[in-house]
């Protein structure tokens, strides 16, 4: 409260409230204090308790205890509050509300430019242009070691930047000395056959004749012949020239007959088959053949660049004195005493990364981000009554399971197994040996099952190994795609979503806080936590391509959740598979035993056997879901002296009393309107909830002919024809099968692998 009078606009509304502080007196009433004269000083508190005189043995350690969790408490929700606070509560014409803590006042100065050995070979993202269009670009970089020449397609010379190439490097595979050297040497003779390629599909438009048919596939096997001269992509330049030849062939043959549409259909072949010795086509061969050959990641860079790099004694500056020219051993001064000798370093894409901040500045925003993240996680709120809970401690240790043949997967049971999986994976990278995979971890289960809960315990449990070097970065993909909604363009034209999502977040605060992120992020320390995939929207698809295709590629420690409905199985293949399991009955005990204590457990037990229902599909008592047994625990402390419902039905009554009371929104209408919401999105098995079906309810409750009515007319409307595919969620017209014929309904199940729908009328 002191810390709050401190903001004009707070100290005006407090001033208004009754007073919160009295000093009481066995000689006088109580008299309210003002909040100004109390000192603020724990340690003095407790030393005057020390000093006081109690009753009973022990009541001295327990109110000292007490006191010292109330004022942790008290801190914590102030610091929270704080945080949150709109900018005009806090100080009216201010630009930036203060963080709840306020971060290390830090120097940072620019990071310098990136600076890369000269042939260097890179990957170009596609939106930096050039026509190439599609996949990313072959680049290699010039003898400044500060641009890039597209080595294939041509174009414009690009200025080297991070966010510019790609940083994929699984799989990974330490290359050998020269590496480089076949792969700028390909790409330097497939330009050459660049400008006869184009020539040659212009002339393929034209083919009136057979002796021009043959022309051109002469041509076409001259080309395939010259890029299969090319070891990175011999194989595939190969199967090229002989599709054409196979094509022209066919062709041929029909020039002799009176079928002009045959002919027409093989001519199409022909230049569809020549597209794949096009400029285009053989650059994304060369790419594909960099990135599998295990190279990708591989870095060489060029004199002075500054570097953060993973040494026996832990991450350090260094700059780069020589790039070695045998592979990736590079020659680095570091910063420290100037007597200190440089040092040669074999680089690996664990092990280091271009600076971006000064390590004394990194490892400052790091203690800060650790301190905030400990105190958003340290508890979770009870979805009833809003109690905190401890999230380590009130919580019940997670069951998971999942298909991986592994022991060391197949050991993790709870948060902590898992964490440990997660840190080992980061641990074998850092030894920079060859890496395949897994490229990440998907967890999935049903709603209020556990995932946001479970993530939570990650990030305390991860914080408290003093050894690990990673730095957690979690985000709700809700939020994630309302800013890729918001603004594409940031997304666009960044390395990867997570480092456009961060930019934007924190781009209020200074920019130390960003830029460390994004250093764990470059150095590949970062263990990102992605929460609810199935949460995207109409995103859902770009992001979880993203995830997949970018993010989990790029070589970071990766957990996602989601829920099962709606996974693309196929898509999520090489990542490993868990899922919460249902709470046993010892956990459920547990739990509840932290939370109520041993003797109000026994008796709530009971209850649970006795009331609770078992789910239709498990079999399994409803309290092995979470939230379901937090929601039971909940209700049993809020109806202490008074006994629990008799039926499940005034059980759920008195939580959503509870819930909507928390709210301070209970009215007789608004019950009835949530009821009738609630029941018909369980009619139609609806997870989302819209303004339709607000507008349907309230119809349905105030007028309900006139909702009939609408919908009468809305079901004999004819439908608009429509050119894709249908899916989930879509409102549709049976007009194939006899006997649905002219039904309509929402699709609710969309099998992709065997074109099968189900829906509802």
């Amino acid at each position: 409260m002191k810390r709050l009078t401190a903001y004009p606009a707070l100290r005006e509304a407090l001033n208004q409230l009754q007073p919160k502080v009295f000093a009481l007196s066995s000689k006088a009433d109580a008299t309210p204090i003002e909040v100004e004269a109390i000192e603020n000083n724990v340690a003095a508190d407790i030393e005057r308790i020390k000093k006081s005189k109690f009753t009973s043995k022990g009541d001295k350690d327990k109110v000292i205890s007490l006191y010292e969790e109330y004022a942790r408490n008290t801190a914590g929700a102030l610091t929270k509050t704080l945080g949150s606070l709109p900018l005009q509560m806090l100080a009216p014409g201010s630009a930036t509300a203060a963080p709840a803590e306020p971060l290390p006042q830090v120097e940072v100065p620019a990071a310098s430019p990136l600076r890369l050995a000269e042939g260097q070979p890179l990957l170009l993202l596609s939106w930096q242009g050039s026509g190439a269009g599609g996949g990313p670009r072959f680049g290699v970089v010039d003898a400044t070691g500060g641009r890039v020449a597209a080595a294939v397609t041509g174009g414009e010379d690009v200025e080297l930047a991070w966010d510019r190439c790609s940083q994929a490097v699984l799989p990974w595979r330490p290359p050998a000395a020269g590496w480089d050297a076949a792969f700028v040497g390909d790409a330097r003779a497939l330009r050459d056959l660049a400008e006869p390629a184009r020539r040659l599909a212009d002339d393929a438009r034209r083919m009136e004749s057979e002796s021009a048919l043959r022309a051109v596939g002469e041509r076409a096997r001259a080309i395939a012949d010259g890029a299969a001269r090319c070891q990175t992509i011999a194989h595939a330049a190969r199967e090229a020239g002989g599709a054409v030849r196979s094509c022209v062939d066919a062709a041929a043959a029909l020039f002799s007959r009176s079928d002009p549409k045959k002919l027409q259909a093989a001519l199409g072949k022909v230049r569809a088959a020549i597209e794949r010795l096009q400029p285009s086509a053989l650059e994304a061969a060369l790419s594909a053949a960099l990135l599998s050959s295990g190279a990708s990641g591989a870095r060489r860079y060029a004199a002075g660049q500054p570097l953060t790099v993973r040494t026996a004694g832990g991450w350090r500056d260094a700059d780069v004195a020589t790039a070695g020219a045998d592979g990736l051993c590079h020659r680095l001064n570091f910063e420290g005493p100037s007597s200190e000798p440089p040092a040669t370093l074999l680089l690996h894409p664990w092990n280091h990364a271009p600076r971006e901040l000064p390590h004394a500045v990194f490892e400052a925003m790091r203690a800060w981000w650790a301190r905030s993240l400990r105190a958003h996680h340290v508890h979770i709120a009870d979805a009833l009554t809003g109690k905190r809970l401890d999230a380590l401690q009130q919580c019940v240790a997670i069951s998971v399971r999942g298909g991986v043949a592994e022991t060391q997967a197949s050991a993790i049971r709870d948060a902590h197994s898992l964490t440990a999986w997660l840190l080992a994976q980061h641990g074998a990278r850092l030894e920079g040996g060859p890496m395949e995979g897994p490229r990440g971890a998907l967890l999935t289960a049903g709603p209020a099952s556990g995932k946001t809960t479970l993530l939570s315990q990650v990030v305390m449990i991860a914080l408290q190994d003093e050894r690990t070097e990673l730095v957690p970065i979690l985000v709700k993909v809700q939020v994630l795609q309302q800013r890729l909604l918001e603004a594409p363009d940031a997304f666009a034209t960044a390395w990867n979503y997570i480092d456009a999502f961060l930019r934007l977040e924190h781009e209020a605060s200074p920019p130390a806080l960003y830029r460390m992120l994004r250093q764990a992020m470059k150095a590949r320390r970062a263990l990102l936590l992605l929460d609810g995939l199935d949460e995207a929207g109409a995103k859902r698809d770009d992001i979880e391509r993203h995830v997949v295709e970018v993010l989990a590629p790029h070589g970071h420690v990766l957990l996602c959740t989601s829920r099962p409905a709606g996974v693309v199985e196929a898509r999520f293949a090489a990542f490993r598979r868990l899922a919460l399991a249902p709470l046993s009955d010892a956990q459920q005990e547990s739990a509840l035993e932290q939370r109520l204590g041993p003797e109000r457990a026994a008796a709530l037990l009971t209850y649970v056997r006795d009331v609770m229902p078992r789910d239709d599909d498990t079999g399994q008592k409803v309290t092995s879901n979470p939230l379901m047994l937090s929601m039971v625990a909940s209700v049993y402390e809020l109806r202490q002296g008074v006994g629990m419902p008799a039926t499940v039905a005034e059980l759920y009554a008195t939580a959503s009393d509870a819930m909507l009371a928390r709210g301070g929104v209970m009215t007789p209408e608004l019950k009835r309107l949530l009821q009738r919401i609630f029941f018909e999105a369980h009619v139609a098995q609806r997870r989302l909830i819209e303004d339709r079906q607000l507008d349907e309810a309230a119809l349905g409750l105030e007028a309900p002919e006139a909702l009939a009515k609408i919908r009468a007319e809305a079901a004999a409307m004819p439908f608009e024809p429509f050119g894709g595919r249908a899916e989930l969620d879509h409102y549709v017209e049976v007009t194939e099968y006899v006997e649905d014929k002219g039904r309509r309904g929402v699709i609710t199940t969309d099998d992709e692998s065997q074109k099968e729908y189900h829906y509802d009328e």
